[in-house]
């Protein structure tokens, strides 16, 4: 079974800022999908990061990406973060 992942949804209390923040780290346009802002991939290439509201602190400071280098980057939702470099050749 083949499964294409389309989308990843992030729960924040402040969806906006928190696309804001990831669309000028990966240079993107913030858009709209599904009623929520979001950073849309381009057609055959990747998935689509939406941010939905959530209000819970549930979500607060949980990893979004393991932080091998414990230099403790994160974004304004407070999810660690871990920024890799891939060389292409």
């Amino acid at each position: 079974m083949v499964c294409d992942v389309t989308a990843l949804t992030v729960g924040s209390p402040d969806p906006d800022r928190l696309a804001a923040f990831w669309g000028g780290l990966l240079t993107e346009d913030v858009s709209v999908l599904r009623g929520a802002p979001a950073l849309v991939a381009p057609d055959g290439v990747g998935f689509a990061l939406r941010f939905v509201l959530h209000p819970s602190t549930f979500l607060e400071g949980r990893p979004f990406f393991s932080s091998l280098a414990g230099d403790g980057l994160a974004d304004p939702g407070g999810n660690e973060l871990c920024v890799v470099m891939a060389s292409w050749s």
